[in-house]
């Protein structure tokens, strides 16, 4: 059983489609899809059957996935260990967008300190798609702000406090001490309409403020952060919004008073395993 062949069946079975499994690892449809033809012959089993214009794995094809990912990983660890940690690693990192913009780039820091040669590959996903991918063996690694599967090793990396922010060019942006709950709520806000800044509890609206408690005048809805970013310096909106992104634009933190209600997320980064590569490893 050749390695490249099951390589190139891990990539198509991550995509569940040739066409796009191709433009990920930049190999020809007919390359992958000779690798896995391959594989069946030799297995004497179908790994994919086809569903409308995708396809999706088999239950040989599955048993098949969590085998190859295994025979992968031991291979990657041992020549990592014989070439005295000089191998090229290729890492997966997955989660929220947002977490993967700020935390992705900082807990890295030490693998690109103390290996020269190393591609990671950041695939946006929100917390329970991230969570799965790194179950199955489709990611190395996620950054997740939901509590993580009892199979993962997880590592906390801080704690996200969310704020209300307005630019320089909002009235409340030269405003002085603290602005009344009912005064704020007199103002546009600029809304994400999907999870983008992670998961929040179930009372909260999608960027954790509680709408149902304090409802806000939602002038803006977008799935889009640079939106969010853009509308808030141009002073037509406020944002709740993760202190780091506050403080990363340089927005004013607005002090509101007379909201008992905060969101607060803890970000945590989790593997499968990790003790199975020694650079993964190293991580945690």
């Amino acid at each position: 059983m050749e390695l490249y062949r099951l390589k190139y069946f891990l990539s198509v079975a991550q995509q569940q489609n040739f066409h796009h499994a191709a433009k990920t690892t930049g190999i020809s449809v007919a390359s992958l899809s000779k690798a896995v033809s391959g594989l069946e012959d030799e297995l004497g089993v179908r790994l994919f059957e086809r569903q409308g214009r995708n396809i999706r794995l088999t239950p040989s094809g599955l048993e098949l996935r969590a085998k190859a990912k295994e025979i992968i990983e031991l291979e990657e660890s041992v020549r990592f260990s014989v070439s005295g940690g000089k191998s090229r690693i290729e890492a997966i990192i997955t989660g929220p967008e947002v977490l993967l913009a700020k935390f992705g780039v900082d807990f890295i820091q030490p693998l690109l300190k103390n290996f020269n040669d190393i591609q990671i590959r950041y695939v946006g996903k929100e917390d329970k798609e991230a969570m799965e991918k790194v179950l199955l063996g489709d990611a190395d690694l996620a950054l997740l702000t939901i509590e993580p599967d009892s199979r993962l090793t997880s590592k906390p990396l801080g704690k996200v406090h969310f704020v209300t922010c307005a630019s320089e060019n909002h009235t409340f942006g030269k405003t002085k001490g603290k602005i009344s709950i009912t005064e704020v709520l007199k103002y546009s806000f600029v809304v994400p309409d999907q999870f983008i800044y992670g998961s929040v509890q179930k009372q909260q609206s999608p960027d954790g403020w509680r709408d149902d408690m304090f409802p806000r005048k939602k002038s803006f809805l977008t799935s889009s952060l640079s939106t969010v970013v853009s509308l808030v310096h141009s002073g037509k909106a406020l944002a709740y919004l993760p202190d780091y992104i506050a403080v990363a634009e340089g927005f004013k933190v607005v002090d509101v008073e007379g909201c008992p209600y905060t969101c607060t997320q803890e970000i945590r980064l989790v593997a499968k395993a990790p003790e199975r590569l020694s650079w993964l490893n190293s991580l945690f």
